[in-house]
């Protein structure tokens, strides 16, 4: 699992989503993953900002507002499921 009030889980979570997404995308250590899509682009770099406040919100351990965290967490997955076609 995944806890703002520790933070435990959040590194093995954003590890596990850079590989997903490393898979989805052909990437490897010799060639960054390349997206040629605008719109994936734009999906891509909304999942990032939201994990970005995620993260940044979960170092706060117990003051993180869970509300707020969980938000970011959705958002960040609902934008890779419009890429995926999970969202609509």
């Amino acid at each position: 699992g995944v806890s703002c009030l520790t933070g435990e889980g959040v590194q093995d979570f954003l590890t596990s989503l850079a590989e997903i997404v490393k898979r989805q995308y052909g990437a490897d250590e010799r060639e960054p993953a390349l997206v040629t899509r605008a719109r994936h682009v734009q999906h891509l770099t909304a999942c990032v900002k939201a994990l970005d406040a995620f993260v940044e919100l979960a170092q706060l351990g117990d003051g993180a507002p869970l509300d707020i965290a969980t938000e970011e967490l959705r958002t960040a997955v609902n934008e890779l499921g419009k890429i995926t076609g999970r969202v609509d």
